[in-house]
């Protein structure tokens, strides 16, 4: 969670910049955010809910490090 708020000035910067520079409206920028966000939703639910199914099916099959 740490993570997240400290990017948010750096993805308000450069979705800004985008705008002031006039690669994008801002109506692209928002779009984009709520698409962003919606995904990054999804798929942490999706991991909160099977993260042990996933964690079994990554690590199958794999030896152990070694210390």
């Amino acid at each position: 969670m740490t993570t997240i708020i400290a990017l948010i000035p750096v993805v308000l910067a450069f979705s800004l910049n985008r705008i002031a520079f006039g690669a994008h409206f801002l109506s692209d920028v928002v779009l984009a955010w709520s698409l962003m966000l919606w995904i990054m939703l999804w798929l942490w639910s999706a991991f909160a809910a099977h993260g042990t199914r996933i964690d079994a099916a990554l690590t199958r099959g794999r030896r152990p490090l070694e210390s």
